[in-house]
């Protein structure tokens, strides 16, 4: 879809993408492959950037970037693993129309049946990918795209949120914030219990949401903007961590 840029190499597709680890062959799918939805939202409600909506802190925000960094995406159960082991996505929401982002965007497996109770992914990079640079990569592979690369951190940036605020309520949103998350100790590989049983003929789908306002302001603990408007610096460690933190509650599958 052409707000999701999801970039891959057909090389790892052939690779790594959905394999089933027994050797049976893969059924005609038809419209039942399995899909995992991936969505973007703010308190539950759809993620559209450039609209107000209300931040904890007392005052609204815009967003005008929500960009994640997913290597690997796992399901199992009995019927074995699907998964793309080794591929990198790169979720850029883009949707500026709240009926375009109730859509989300699929990931499909090539695959149509089976019955699967976990799914795991990680957000970032694991050690030994995020030590390369994108130089290191071919053009055609997602992490050589310098636009995720920040030479200071010798990182990847797994996570960019961006957008402007209006603490004085006089509607010109005159700040700014910039979380952009990176370096090693904040890669994290997030499990999740799921009940699929995915047959063909049916809609095989699992919807992953990833919520804002949980990342930055979770269990009631906001994130205060005008104070803490950036961690795009490497010192800005206890802003980056808080926000790493959050992931595990703000990142839901159903």
């Amino acid at each position: 879809m052409k707000n999701f840029n999801l970039f891959l190499i057909f090389s790892f597709l052939l690779l790594f993408a959905a394999c089933k680890s027994d050797p049976s062959p893969t059924p005609e799918c038809g419209d039942s492959n399995i899909k995992i939805i991936a969505k973007a939202l703010y308190g539950g409600d759809p993620l559209v950037l450039y609209q107000a909506v209300d931040y904890p802190q007392g005052f609204k925000v815009k967003f005008s970037r929500a960009d994640f960094m997913i290597k690997g995406l796992k399901l199992s159960g009995s019927s074995g693993e699907l998964a793309y082991k080794d591929s990198v996505f790169i979720l850029q929401f883009t949707d500026t129309e709240v009926e375009k982002a109730k859509l989300g965007n699929a990931i499909s497996f090539d695959q149509c049946d089976g019955n699967f109770n976990e799914l795991k992914l990680g957000v970032g990079l694991n050690k030994d990918l995020n030590a390369k640079k994108p130089s290191d990569f071919p053009s055609s592979h997602p992490l050589a795209n310098a636009f995720y690369y920040w030479d200071a951190w010798k990182s990847y940036i797994f996570m960019k949120i961006e957008g402007k605020y209006d603490q004085d309520g006089d509607g010109n949103f005159e700040g700014s914030f910039v979380y952009h998350i990176g370096t090693d100790d904040l890669y994290k590989l997030i499990t999740m219990p799921i009940s699929l049983n995915a047959q063909t003929g049916k809609s095989n789908s699992l919807e992953l949401d990833i919520d804002l306002k949980d990342i930055l302001a979770a269990g009631g603990e906001f994130i205060d903007i005008p104070k803490n408007p950036s961690s795009h610096n490497p010192g800005d460690i206890a802003i980056a961590h808080k926000i790493y933190d959050n992931l595990s509650t703000a990142i839901t599958v159903k």
